[in-house]
Order: structure tokens, then sequence, then C-alpha cells
């Protein structure tokens, strides 16, 4: 308990949150290692990744603020704590709606995101819907602005989400304060856990029309023309003048000389859980790893560059169609692993599998440059 309160103004607050960007900046980096470019090019992993993001952030501020340390490392190192009005440490509940308090203009601002682009999924791009949006995001961004200036006029120099809280910040020497083991385990079980439910997650891909740069999946999923199916190296390209065009549901797919119709699959032909892929691409093995999840999935290949003389590790989001004879795996988005940049030089995976009688799996690879190699596919633990 702190028998005097001092009450602390703008500085030492901004710098305390400085601290705790940067340790928080080093956590997120640890929790969430690994995770690819690819992977967040798709609405449900990118939604899970703010939302367990936010989590492990209330974790560190929520459970410290609460704790007999009465404040996160920023603040301990500056001397100040966060307390009720008599002087004594928080609750959780207290410290919970403190951290919500903070973030309430971050939500609203979310609430407008979504709303922008639902309205933009929609195709109407002047619905007046989105001057709301835009008016939201201001009010937003306002009550941010404002909510965190509050100190410099309150006389008990309280920001806007101490006054939702009942909370005060103070000058805080005490001896006395530390942060208890069982803070530490619970704030460290937070993070794995939500590690782990972010790979549990399945991948939704993003609308093609919110992600114009998509040209990688748009060179590969269009119909072919009318031409010679004896042509195993034809290209692909939208007809003129088609009317069934529009239907995204069903596309053509010309791939080694085998012309496909594709359309979405029904939860009878996923192929959940992890797979073992092998391949080879002239004299260069292929060792991949898929992951799927109802419609789509992700695929990390590993091969032997002679060109820059080392393993290079590719990865690429995997979408499921059916054909009248088998499944298709059509991959999208190269990106190299290493330097998480889209690779121009590696072509997109085209794998149509089947199941015979007796169970087993018969796979074949054809990807965009029309390069056909057999593919040795098996699950892992399924």
């Amino acid at each position: 308990m702190i028998s005097q309160l001092q009450y602390v103004g703008i500085p030492k607050r901004c710098l305390a949150l400085f601290i705790d960007g940067l340790i928080q900046t080093v956590v997120g980096f640890v929790v969430f290692f690994g995770i690819s470019k690819i992977e967040l090019e798709t609405s449900t992993k990118l939604f899970s990744y703010a939302l367990f993001a936010a989590l492990v952030q209330w974790g560190y501020y929520s459970l410290m603020e609460s704790s007999k340390a009465r404040g996160t490392f920023g603040k301990m190192a500056l001397g100040i704590s966060v307390c009720d009005a008599t002087g004594r440490e928080i609750s959780l509940r207290q410290a919970t709606l403190r951290f919500l308090g903070k973030s309430l203009w971050l939500v609203l601002f979310f609430i407008g995101a979504a709303i922008g682009a639902f309205v933009l999924v929609s195709g109407d791009g002047h619905s007046p819907l989105l001057f709301i949006v835009l008016a939201w995001w201001i009010v937003s961004f306002l009550l941010g602005t404002v909510g965190y200036l509050m100190p410099a006029f309150m006389p008990e120099r309280q920001a806007l989400h101490d006054r939702i809280a009942h909370t005060f910040v103070v000058e805080d020497d005490s001896p006395d304060r530390h942060v208890p083991q069982k803070v530490i385990f619970q704030m460290v079980a937070i993070a794995i856990v939500a590690r782990l439910l972010f790979h549990v997650i399945p991948s939704v891909p993003i609308p093609s029309n919110i992600r114009n740069n998509n040209n990688s999946q748009a060179n590969q999923e269009t119909p072919v023309r009318n031409q010679d199916n004896n042509n195993p190296n034809r290209d692909t390209s939208r007809p003129a003048n088609n009317p069934t065009d529009t239907n995204q549901e069903t596309l053509t797919i010309s791939r080694c000389g085998l012309t496909e119709q594709l359309s979405s699959p029904s939860s009878n032909s996923y192929i959940d859980g992890e797979w073992k892929v092998n391949f080879a691409v002239g004299i260069e093995a292929h060792e991949s790893t898929l992951r799927m999840k109802g419609e789509t999935g992700m695929m990390r290949t590993q091969f032997f560059d002679k060109d820059a003389g080392k393993t290079r590790t590719v990865l690429q989001q995997m979408n499921l169609k059916v054909s009248p004879t088998g499944i298709w795996l059509l991959g999208t988005n190269p990106v190299n692993e290493e330097t998480n940049q889209p690779d121009a030089n590696y072509s997109p995976d085209n794998i149509y599998i089947q199941r015979a009688p007796s169970g087993e799996f018969t796979a074949v690879n054809c990807d965009n440059n029309n390069n056909r190699s057999s593919v040795s596919i098996a699950p892992v633990n399924n």
C-alpha cells in the first residue's frame, strides 16, 4: 500500500510505454517466430494473429498490474505503479478494464475496417457506408488522442482508461515490489497457448477483389482458350466474351496436356491434416510438408538450388478444387522462407490426386511451367 499518492504525468507514462513496447516487440517476435507473410494473407489467420497478439498483451499488462509488481516492467524501471484510490494494488478486473480502455479506440478502428471490407467485398465501391466508416475512423483516432492526453488536464493525472477502471498511476519506490513466479508462469502459458491455437485456425483466403495484387492466382485459375487439346504447352487466358466466366465457382485448368473442369469441394473431398509430399523436377528432389484444413492449406517445400549452391525453402498457399476424376491442389504466391519475399523463380505447384480402390494415393505435379513429375504423398499421423 502506498501511503501518499503522487500522481504521474504524461512524460513518465510515455517513457514507460516505450520500454514496454520494446519488451512486447521481443515477446511478439519469440511467440510468433516463423510465421510467414503468406500465412497472414488469409482472412482467418490475419484475424487470429491480431486476436492472439492482443491476448498476449492482455496477459502482460493485466496480470502484472494486478500483482505485487503493481505495474509492468516499464513502470517498475521508472519507479511508478498502478493503484486504486486507497493506494492498494488493483484487482484483475480493474486491470482488464484498464487494458480494454487503452484499446477502445483501436477496437473501434477495426470495427470500422471490418465494415469497410464488407462493403468492398460486396462490390459497392461508392456506398455511403464508406463515408460513415471514414467518420468512424476519425472519431476513433480522436478518442485515442484525447484519452491519452487527459493526464495533462486532469487533477489526478488520470487517462481515459484510468477513469474507466478507477485506477491511478503514482510514484512508487516501494522495496516490496516484485513479479510473482505465478504471474510469470501464467504469461508464458498464455503465450504458448496463443501460438498453438494460431496453427489450429484454418486458413480462409482473402477475397481476390480485396487482394488485387494476387497475380499468381489470377494467372493460374483462369479459364483456357478453346485450343487443340494435343498441345501440352499452351498457355491459359480468359475468353473475351463468355457469360459463364463470371461464375468463380467453376473454372477450367489446363496443365501438362490435361484439361479439367474444377469446382469448389464438398466436405467429403477435404484432406485435412499433415501430409508428406515428395516429387522431383529434373534431378532435384523436392521434399514438402503439406498442412490442409478445409479448402485451403500451406505447403513448405525444400530443394537444392544449384544456382545458389544451397538448400532453398519455399512456402505457398494451396487451394483445394475438385474435378470429375480427382482433386487438385493449386499453389499460389510462392514465398522464399529465408527472405520472406515472393519467389519469382519458383513456379507454383499444381498437384492432381486420385485415390485407388485399394486406398493408395496416386498423384502428379504440373507446375505453371508445365513441368510434370510423379508425386509421392502420404499422411502423417492423420
